[in-house]
């Protein structure tokens, strides 16, 4: 819940502009991915590319994401899939060809949109135009420390319980059992993104900080590794 008086000195300029260096770094990689990769994907037409996220506003951190949105046109009702298979697949590559870099510690992380479902938070920052399409404004929290904690630890043993009761077979998740959880976090995490859409100030929100403690101390990852090695193994439960 560290509040800072500035942008993140190693990514901007005391101006609030992206550092030259950063931004070239960045601009590199979709350049490596768009030469490389979305040359396959012809009917994808790049409109943008924003940086977004904690690491644009006053509460970021040094495990912040670099979160990159290549800004795309819609690509058609056919195709709506066609940005998750895209985004699946550089998510999978950057790795094997040890692409997958950072900058003073802060990962960087990919997504792809399209132009109209661009977030409306302040906090975006454009780098085909290097500057910012909306502002980073600084608030203060509505919530102390002490609540956040009581809402992490409450949403936390209510999770476990939730996942303890579900039906297992042989201490994986039963399909249903999996799917079940599965709703849960998805639930969770759409009720932190709600506060996205709905609000400029959604890191400062309570909801928002929840969902990102639930990730930050790994109870998300558990539970996503739960969910996959449960069904990985239904093959055998239904033996």
């Amino acid at each position: 819940m560290t509040n800072h008086n500035c942008l993140c000195p190693q990514i901007f300029s005391a101006d609030g502009r992206l550092l030259p260096l950063v931004r070239e770094k960045l601009e590199e990689t979709v350049f490596f991915l768009k030469k490389n990769y979305l040359q396959f994907f012809p009917l994808l037409k790049i409109k943008d590319i924003v940086l977004q996220g904690s690491i644009c506003s006053y509460v970021y951190s040094r495990n912040s994401d670099l979160d990159v949105f290549i800004i795309v046109e819609e690509i058609g009702a056919n195709d709506v899939l066609l940005e998750v298979k895209i985004l699946n697949a550089i998510n999978m590559v950057l790795p094997r060809l040890n692409m997958k870099p950072s900058f003073y510690e802060h990962p960087l992380d990919f997504a792809l949109l399209h132009q109209q479902m661009l977030l409306s938070n302040r906090n975006c920052y454009s780098l085909l135009n290097d500057c910012w399409t909306s502002t980073p404004v600084r608030q203060e929290f509505a919530f102390t420390p002490q609540e956040l904690y009581r809402a992490y630890t409450t949403e936390r043993d209510r999770l476990h319980r939730f996942a303890a009761e579900l039906p297992q077979a042989e201490n994986f998740l039963t399909e249903d059992g999996a799917n079940a959880l599965q709703r849960y976090l998805h639930a969770l995490r759409n009720k932190a993104f709600l506060c996205k859409q709905n609000s400029f100030e959604h890191e400062y929100s309570l909801d928002y900080n929840l969902y990102r403690c639930l990730k930050r101390f790994g109870i998300w990852a558990h539970y996503q590794k739960y969910i996959y090695d449960s069904r990985n193994n239904l093959p055998e439960q239904n033996q």
